[in-house]
Parts: structure tokens; C-alpha cells; sequence
């Protein structure tokens, strides 16, 4: 699922980089647990500020409003939200959210797209689309998606983001099915390995047990 619509409007917008603008912004590598530093480069508003909740407070208030979200979500709970600043040369590498913080994600633009150039957010679900949407449009997507944000070259890039759990999570089974299955496909190579020993080391072998276990386990037919 990928769900594009307003969320913010223009006095909402106004308050919130108000108080951003007046807030101390801090490395953005702090608020992950990858080791690889080259992740992501980007300035997070820090949970310190003074204003913090009320900024969050803003969003919360629009989401109780967001009926065709909490509809298509089935909301149980969302976390307080990460502010996000990307400068030029910054950048958040291919990867997926962690899949403790929700079962879906959510990016709210809080400036415009002619104030920057690059910054996209790039989702993959079966293909891949680009979001850079006006100030206050939110897109909302399965956790398990494959993202990126591409490089800033011009201007600043802000961004709200926060995840949430749903009643009822979404099902992942075809999800995996599929990925398993362009994986095989990938890796395919004529013969098999002479031996067990070559074997457990073949990454094509190793696909193709994954792949009959995941139909031993759901008792499908190829």
C-alpha cells in the first residue's frame, strides 16, 4: 500500500517550522542502530526541545482527522514522530524501517518542492515510484518497503516521519513469496552442485530450499 493526501494546512505548516527554526538540530546517524555511518547524512530535531510536543502535538491532532488513514491502517498506535532536515549533500541510503517501530510508515513534507532540488523519496513495491510532494502531503507505505531519500543538491529538505502498529497487521506472506522467487530466478545457474558440502555454500541452492520450505510451511503447489 502507498496512500498520498493532505494532512497539514498552511497555518498548521507555518507553526511547525516556527518552532523548528528556533530548535537545536543534531546529527541524524544518532537516532539509528546501523553501524555503517555512510546510511544516511541528514539533521534530526533534537528530543530535547521545549517544543517538541507541541509540534507533535499538531500532528496527532491532524491524524485524529485523517479518517481515511485510520481506516486503511487500522491505527492501534503511532509513535512520536522524528523531524528530519536534509541539506545539500545529504542522502538516505536503500533500506528497509526496522520491523519493531510499525507496520507502516509515514512521511509528511514540510516545505515545498521548489525550495530544493533532488531529496526524493523512492519506494519499491514491485516498482519503484518517486514521491516529492507540496508541503503538508503525507505518503504513507508497508514498513517492509524498500526506501530511499536521493541526494539534496539545492535548498533543504524537511520532513516529519513516524510509523505505526495496526490492529491488524498487513499479511507479508506474498511479499516474501515474491522476493524469494525473483531471488531464485536471479541466481539460477545450469547443473546442480556435485556434493552436499558445495551445495550448502550455493546461494542458488540455498534460495531454492528457502523457497520449498516456504511452500512446505503455507502447503502450496509450485
Amino acid at each position: 500500500m502507498i496512500y498520498i493526501r493532505k494532512l497539514l494546512d498552511q497555518e498548521q505548516l507555518s507553526q511547525i517550522q516556527s518552532m523548528m527554526d528556533g530548535g537545536l538540530w543534531v546529527n541524524g546517524t544518532n537516532s539509528t542502530d546501523h553501524t555503517d555511518l555512510s546510511l544516511k547524512n541528514n539533521s534530526e530535531f533534537c528530543r530535547s526541545n521545549e517544543n517538541i510536543v507541541e509540534i507533535s502535538k499538531i500532528i496527532f491532532e491532524a491524524l485524529d482527522h485523517d479518517y481515511p488513514f485510520l481506516g486503511k491502517v487500522a491505527a492501534k498506535s503511532t509513535n512520536v514522530p522524528i523531524y528530519s532536515r536534509t541539506n545539500v549533500g545529504g542522502f538516505y541510503r536503500p533500506h528497509q524501517d526496522a520491523p519493531e517501530v510499525g507496520h507502516y510508515s509515514t512521511t509528511v513534507f514540510l516545505n515545498n518542492p521548489n525550495e530544493y532540488d533532488g531529496g526524493y523519496l523512492r519506494i519499491y513495491d514491485h516498482e519503484i515510484s518517486e514521491h516529492k510532494l507540496d508541503a503538508g502531503y503525507a505518503v504513507t507505505y508497508n514498513t517492509g518497503f524498500i526506501h530511499e531519500v536521493s541526494e539534496v543538491t539545492r535548498g533543504r529538505r524537511d520532513v516529519s516521519v513516524f510509523w505505526t502498529h495496526s490492529k491488524f497487521p498487513p499479511d507479508y506472506m506474498t511479499d516474501i513469496y515474491s522476493h524469494l522467487h525473483s531471488l531464485r530466478k536471479q541466481l539460477m545457474r545450469t547443473g546442480r552442485p556435485p556434493s552436499i558440502e558445495e551445495a550448502i555454500q550455493n546461494p542458488e541452492f540455498m534460495a531454492e530450499t528457502i523457497l520449498t520450505n516456504f511452500h512446505r510451511m503455507t502447503e502450496t503447489e509450485w
